[in-house]
């Protein structure tokens, strides 16, 4: 675990979410992420954001787990054996999720990825984890070195090959300069008929009471002091270039697909999440 607060943090909140709710998730190995040592620790931590926060979060990242999953693996069922790229991948677990063994490309913090390849070989000597196609590459999405870094490191992997690239629970965090330069790198390397994923906050959210009490949350647990986080709509999405929108969906509606409930039908009891699929054109 980190001694010191940051925002990727919140990954191991988000990896609890998909634990408690692994009928939704169907992640099996969303608990093994954590040291033995810690999950007390990561238990209690999710539970106090239960209470200050919202109590849904399992439900709702249960969800967003599933969602992007099942896109990835209609993907992956066409034959083309896609290079899956997953930027700020935290502990998710879709490579080892897949039946197929495709090139997986995971993209974190440096201290997630020292974190999350100690795990890998724990897990995979003990016989829990399979062995996949993995890279795991250490970047700062809003380091602009090592977005030219990742850039050239992609086109290796990524270019003339179809793909699946995923930006999740990230977007809402990085300054809109940041995002808008990740975009471009992303549709200068894939090619036509790709997948580019993505989970967004609307600028309504500024004003919803569980977004407000987030925002409080992550700055006494994370240090995470942000006054601008970066939310956008539709319209936003329709403008990026050299890609059609093939979907936009949320977790309420996802909820009823994927769980068969709506215990996130009360607008103001959930953090609102929004899911964009495009392909390029």
């Amino acid at each position: 675990m980190y001694t010191e607060k940051h925002i990727s943090d919140t990954a191991f909140l988000v990896n609890e979410s998909r634990a408690r709710k692994l009928d939704v998730s169907q992640d099996i190995y969303a608990e093994h992420w954590v040291r033995p040592e810690s999950r007390e620790r990561v238990r209690n931590l999710w539970d106090d954001f239960a209470r200050e926060v919202y109590p849904h979060d399992d439900i709702e990242l249960a969800v967003r787990n599933r969602y992007f999953f099942e896109h990835l693996c209609e993907l992956v069922k066409t034959g083309e054996k896609p290079v899956f790229v997953n930027l700020g991948a935290g502990f998710t677990s879709y490579p080892f999720l897949l039946d197929q063994d495709i090139l997986c490309i995971e993209v974190d913090f440096p201290h997630v990825i020292a974190y999350k390849l100690d795990r890998i070989k724990h897990l995979q000597e003990k016989g829990i984890l399979p062995h996949r196609n993995l890279k795991l590459f250490p970047a700062d999405l809003c380091n602009a070195d090592d977005r030219e870094r990742l850039k050239a490191k992609l086109a290796a992997w990524v270019s003339g090959n179809s793909s699946y690239i995923l930006l999740e629970g990230v977007s809402y965090y990085l300054p809109m300069p940041a995002l808008l330069a990740i975009i471009e790198i992303v549709r200068d390397l894939q090619s036509i008929g790709s997948i580019f994923a993505f989970d967004f906050w609307k600028p309504d959210l500024i004003r919803h009471p569980v977004f407000i009490q987030l925002q409080t949350f992550f700055a006494d647990r994370f240090g995470y002091e942000a006054y601008d986080y970066n939310l956008f709509d539709r319209e936003f999405i329709e403008s990026i270039e050299s890609y059609k929108l093939l979907e936009i969906s949320d977790a309420i509606e996802q909820e009823r697909i994927y769980a068969g409930t709506n215990v996130l039908a009360d607008y103001s009891k959930i953090l609102p999440e929004n899911y964009a699929v495009l392909k390029k054109c």
